[in-house]
């Protein structure tokens, strides 16, 4: 009757070790888009679903406006930040967009390719 207790005990700590390891989060791995006053340096960056992209003002402008032609999950089209902002990209496509940097007209693009 021990050995039994003892096996049926052996098997609980078993089953509920994996169901734990069911709900451990998966971190999402973050790329960085860096703004300088010329551009974006990398107008592509590809990442995985579920990761994060973060976008940072290299420029030494207070203002950054952010604009997505379709933008990922419930994200709003339009974002504005000074340091920096993130945004998790869980569905795969591409998403394109375009900064501007301060009052200025002039645009500069990149997209977001998730796979």
């Amino acid at each position: 009757m021990r050995h039994i207790a003892r096996v049926g005990f052996g098997m609980v700590l078993i089953v509920g070790s994996i169901a734990l390891i069911g709900f451990v989060p998966v971190e999402a791995n973050t790329a960085q888009v860096a703004i300088h006053s010329g551009g974006v340096k990398d107008p592509v960056t590809t990442v995985s679903s579920g990761d994060e992209v973060t976008w940072v003002n290299a420029t030494g402008n207070p203002v950054i406006h952010l604009d997505f032609e379709s933008p990922p999950e419930s994200h709003a089209y339009h974002m504005l930040f000074t340091s920096s902002t993130t945004l998790q990209f869980s569905r795969p496509g591409v998403y394109p967009y375009t900064v501007y940097i301060g009052a200025r007209a002039l645009a500069h693009r990149g997209r977001i390719v998730v796979k």
